[in-house]
């Protein structure tokens, strides 16, 4: 599970990079995710990474707010 989620937010990092359309949505909901895993800040990937309320508001947020190309690189590698 840690290795899937270090894979997630190393895909944010290449989508944020890559993708102009609306990189910025899954870091905003990575940091929204924050305060509901009790994580201190993004770079705390062992929080992050252990975390279920995290990851499930993370990834609802996601959903919500990327487009369709995003979902599919950010969801799909944690699936």
């Amino acid at each position: 599970m840690l290795g899937k989620f270090f894979i997630f937010f190393t895909l944010i990092t290449i989508a944020a990079v890559t993708t102009s359309a609306q990189p910025a949505c899954v870091l905003e909901c990575a940091r929204e995710s924050l305060s509901a895993g009790g994580c201190s800040s993004i770079d705390d990937f062992h929080c992050i990474c252990s975390s279920g309320p995290f990851q499930e508001v993370a990834r609802q947020c996601i959903k919500q707010r990327c487009n369709k190309l995003i979902q599919g690189l950010v969801l799909n590698a944690v699936a």
